[in-house]
């Protein structure tokens, strides 16, 4: 007997014994303790442990053509017809057994769910009961639903009570890319979607793509069943890494989690941050997306936004009752602080390496949590997330994202930055080995950077990317230099070129940048304080970083959008934002006044564009350099970089490149100076 047909059969034999109990038929095939026993015990005679796992094995690999035939062989063995109801029955319900067994093989390493996982137990009907598909589902492999002529379906990748997820693809455009769709088989839930949901999830549509979120593309109520439409992502759950920490034995790092949990923090930021904020409510392992970056660590994508008011797909028993915060539970208006809850449970499962735990309740939680590495002022932080009083809580994900940057920048130990630990697209260190402080006779204060690789350009997804930002490549910088920790500021600027161009001019002129400066002028500076001898006697020298070197010290070793993750805000960098402080909005601000990224390096983003000395290629990744890449010899302008506080966050993206005539002089361009290091 072919592979394919072993288990298929001696699962199609408990269906059939389950159709001749009673005269209601498909009604009651689904998988129950009893009906896995059933299937168990058949299955135990016929095949010993290697064989069972063979059998699952070619089952999560089996395409659909055959699958298609294993089944029609199937069918024949019991005397049943694919036309007949006893073969529609027999024959809808094998067809599903691949997408089961998918979705519980799923693992980080094997995101399309078709390896059997090593540590997998299968030793009995208890092991086999998840592997079974629920029960039958309204539609099959290749149906095309009603109103949705141009998709046709290929994969189920969930259901539950009151709904079925299924992957599918477009027949009249081969370029499409797979969508997921949620269709609502309840009647209760279809109510909801219609009535209650569906000015709330079209807003969602009208928004567009937002970093780190998989896009909701359209909500359908003219379809029968009604549905909403997402974009289609291959990838695990946190749930499936999780349990792949669980199969390989591995006590989750502290360091890792918390740079998880700030990349989620900062995704669910952004949507606190709208006006009116947008809420998730969902915040669940099933509902965060890990894929591998290409620095060898994770990237989270959230899933399912704006199916929190029903619930479909909740994952059942203690979790679920863990994640949804009292006020949640009391029926109150949502919060902010909802997400926050969720986050900080998240958070705790995450350490604790079990996302099937209830709320953490008396003492042992903590010591369980110091056993485990965490520090103390994140140990109190996590704390005030699932605090019963809401207003203890942060006040929202961005200021939890923010608190975290905050507390673990002094004590997160040292990394080796282009061989992140994580990964995660939040910074991995507070400087590099070796990263030294000099101050020189300006005052002005630089850090050291040291040779590494970094990922140069913006990844295809990345919201708000230009076409000059890619393609992203490995960029090696071969020599160490220093970069200045701000941009210059006039007090310096004055000093060293006795003049003072800068528009804005009220307030602290040791502390305001220099603004309205062109390129030539920034130059010049970088000439003149060369030849001080001050600095002539102290052998430094100085210039212009190159676009290259630029990016690198912007980055701080993340591979985000940001220096600070997927999102910013005001509290991060001076950009033109809603909630900027009123006082600063139209005019720069004073260096420094926000947080460092994982350099120690200040205002990267926003307040002023900085000049790079590379002339502006528009296919500068195109040449392909990748070591110590530099712009073409001549050309008509000049690159600069980090956005101002005139810009929105998409132009402030530590990828965006922009471009000007090196004789401008605007009021929201200033520049940064590199220190070189002959001996690095």
């Amino acid at each position: 007997m072919p592979v394919l047909d072993s288990f298929l059969s001696v699962v199609g034999r408990a269906v059939l014994d389950k159709l001749e109990e009673s005269v209601f038929a498909d009604a009651f095939i689904e998988a129950t303790p009893e009906f896995a026993d059933s299937v168990w015990k058949r299955w135990d005679r016929l095949a010993d442990a290697q064989a069972k796992r063979r059998e699952l094995q070619a089952l999560a690999e089996a395409s659909f053509e055959e699958l298609d035939e294993a089944v029609e062989r199937v069918e024949k063995s019991f005397g049943a017809g694919p036309n007949d109801e006893l073969g529609k029955t027999l024959g809808n319900f094998l067809h599903l057994l691949p997408s089961s067994l998918r979705r519980r093989f799923r693992r980080p390493s094997h995101p399309d769910g078709t390896r059997f996982p090593q540590a997998l137990s299968l030793d009995g009907p208890s092991d086999l009961l998840p592997l079974l598909p629920a029960r039958l589902t309204r539609f099959q492999v290749g149906d095309r639903p009603d109103g949705l002529e141009d998709w046709e379906l290929e994969q189920l990748v969930d259901q539950n009570a009151i709904s079925e997820v299924w992957k599918a693809k477009h027949l009249s455009a081969d370029d499409q890319p797979h969508a997921l769709f949620h269709f609502f088989i309840d009647p209760k839930a279809r109510r909801w979607l219609v009535k209650e949901a569906r000015p709330h999830l079209e807003r969602l549509v009208r928004h567009g793509p937002m970093p780190g979120i998989v896009p909701l593309q359209a909500v359908r109520v003219e379809t029968d069943p009604p549905c909403v439409q997402y974009a289609y992502v291959e990838a695990s759950t946190l749930e499936d890494l999780v349990q792949d920490w669980r199969d390989q034995g591995i006590v989750p790092d502290p360091w890792q989690v918390v740079d998880l949990v700030q990349q989620i923090a900062h995704i669910l930021g952004q949507l606190h941050q709208l006006h009116p904020p947008m809420i998730h409510r969902y915040v669940r392992p099933s509902n965060l997306l890990v894929l591998p970056d290409e620095a060898g660590g994770w990237q989270v994508y959230l899933a399912n936004l704006g199916l929190a008011g029903y619930g479909g797909g909740l994952p059942q028993g203690s979790t679920v009752d863990a994640y949804v915060s009292p006020e949640q539970l009391r029926g109150d208006r949502p919060r902010t602080q909802d997400d926050v809850y969720a986050l900080g449970i998240l958070w705790f499962h995450l350490l604790a390496g079990d996302v099937t735990r209830a709320r953490p309740a008396g003492l042992s939680w903590r010591r369980l949590m110091e056993r485990r590495g965490l520090k103390t002022p994140l140990l109190a932080l996590l704390e005030t997330c699932f605090d019963d009083e809401l207003n203890q809580r942060p006040i929202d994900a961005q200021s939890l994202a923010e608190t975290i940057l905050n507390i673990t920048l002094p004590i997160r130990p040292h990394a080796l930055v282009g061989l992140p630990q994580v990964g995660t697209g939040i910074p991995g260190s507070v400087c590099q080995p070796g990263m030294g402080k000099i101050t020189n006779s300006v005052g002005m204060s630089f850090r050291e950077m040291r040779p590494a690789a970094f990922w140069m350009g913006s990844p295809i997804e990345e919201f708000g990317r230009r076409g000059n930002e890619g393609p992203r490549r490995r960029i090696t910088i071969s020599k160490g230099f220093a970069i200045g920790t701000t941009t210059v500021t006039q007090e310096q600027f004055e000093r060293v070129m006795v003049l003072q161009p800068s528009k804005h001019r009220t307030g602290d002129a040791t502390r305001l940048p220099a603004d309205s400066v062109t390129w030539d002028q920034a130059f010049e500076f970088c000439r003149r304080l060369s030849a001080m001898p001050e600095e002539q006697s102290a052998g430094r020298r100085y210039r212009l970083p190159t676009e290259a070197e630029w990016e690198y010290a912007c980055r701080g070793g993340t591979t985000a959008a940001y220096p600070f993750g997927f999102s910013i805000g005001p509290r991060q960098a001076h950009i033109l934002h809603p909630g900027s402080e009123a006082a600063w909005r139209g005019r720069t601000r004073l260096v420094a006044s926000f947080p460092p990224n994982a350099f120690g390096l200040q205002d990267m983003i926003g307040n002023v564009w900085e000049w790079c000395s590379d002339w502006f290629d528009s296919d500068f990744y195109g040449r392909g350099i990748k070591q110590d890449p530099t712009g073409p010899e001549t050309g008509a302008h000049r690159v600069v970089r980090g956005g101002s506080f005139r810009n929105s966050p998409a132009t402030c993206r530590s990828a965006c490149r922009h471009a000007l005539a090196p004789w401008t002089a605007l009021s929201d361009v200033g520049f940064r100076v590199v220190l070189e290091l002959a001996s690095k």
